[in-house]
Formats: C-alpha cells, structure tokens, sequence
C-alpha cells in the first residue's frame, strides 16, 4: 500500500514542486517538503529516531535535488535535439543586445545552473551537447550519473552522521571545579553559591 502512494506521489506530487527554478534555499525547503511528506506515508514519527538517508531508501526514492538535475538535463538534451527554428532553441541560445545588468552579483541563469550540475555529475562540458543529440546515449549517462551523486550524497549523510556520533561519546564529562563544601563535599561554581549552600546545613 505504501508503494502506491509512493508511486501516485512521484507521478503527482514532485512534478508540482519542481516546476519552479529553485536556489538553495529553497532546495532545502522542497527536500524538507519531501522527506516530511515521505515520513507520512510510511508513517514513520521522529520519535522512531530513523535517519533521512534510511527514508530514502526504505522509499525506494531519491532526494529532491536529483530530481532537479534528473529534470533538467533530460529537457536539456530534448532543447539540444530540436531543430534551430524551434523557439526553446533559439531561447536557451540566445543573448539580448541591449540588456543593462544591475551592480553587484547577477541572479544565476538558466545556463549557469546548468554548467554546475554538470560540474556535480562530473560530466565533460566541452562534449556533453554531442552526447546528448544521442539520446539513448545521453539518458543512460544522465541517469548513471545522477544515480551516482545520489550515493555519493547518501555516503556523506552517514559519514556525517557518524562524525557526530563519535564527537558525542568521546566528549567525557567535564571534571568538577569551583568551590567545595566542607561538610558534604558538594561542589559548586561561585563563592556565592558555596555561601548559599553552607546556610543550608546551620
């Protein structure tokens, strides 16, 4: 039953979330979005202390950043196999004459988008617009890199979550300073509270 609603949620649910062009901020909270949404069909409380990588891959789905870039590059390569009078073409490739920036940093662009998730797949950017006029060739690279940064992802979470782990079993229990009572051997941090605590024992 949970793979059903898994599966109407990836036919209905995350193509809604990904007809915007998000930034970072708002990649995290589409990912929260989809892990919380995920927890709910599986039913799964944060009390059950289950981490989001084991989500995933109880779900038998990816985070909503390979989405993203699975997305993208698949209609990349459908712009790329158009002919040059279709306008999608024709948009993706041209540049106005005219077109004043604003100071400071400009807002990131399609391209620019897509120049670094081709960076994060490690896929060649001088010869991926010849791989992907050939689009078996060009959906099986896509979908074997993104399968491959998606592991990747998962392996950091676990390393990550490890570290900190690690950090909280070898941090030992500090050892008590301050001031001493004398007639129960209580220890406390201030003069002020060892006066306040001897008045307790008259």
């Amino acid at each position: 039953m949970d793979q059903d609603k898994i599966m109407v949620y990836k036919a209905v649910v995350i193509p809604t979330l990904l007809y915007w062009t998000p930034y970072k901020d708002l990649i995290k909270k589409m990912n929260s979005f989809h892990l919380r949404s995920l927890r709910q069909i599986c039913r799964i409380q944060w009390t059950d202390m289950i981490p989001n990588y084991e989500v995933l891959q109880k779900c038998k789905i990816g985070g909503i950043e390979s989405f993203l870039i699975k997305n993208q590059l698949r209609w990349v390569g459908h712009t790329l196999r158009m002919s040059n009078e279709r306008i999608p073409k024709m948009l993706m490739y041209g540049e106005l004459t005219n077109a004043p920036r604003k100071v400071g940093r400009p807002l990131l662009r399609y391209k620019d988008k897509l120049k670094s998730n081709l960076k994060a797949l490690d896929i060649d950017l001088h010869g991926w617009e010849e791989v992907s006029k050939q689009r078996d060739q060009w959906r099986f690279q896509t979908h074997s890199k993104v399968n491959a940064f998606e592991q990747q992802r998962i392996q950091k979470m676990k390393q990550s979550r490890l570290q900190r782990k690690l950090r909280s079993h070898s941090v030992s229990s500090p050892l008590p300073t301050g001031y001493s009572c004398p007639v129960c051997g209580k220890v406390c941090r201030s003069a002020a509270g060892l006066g306040s605590h001897r008045r307790s024992h008259r």
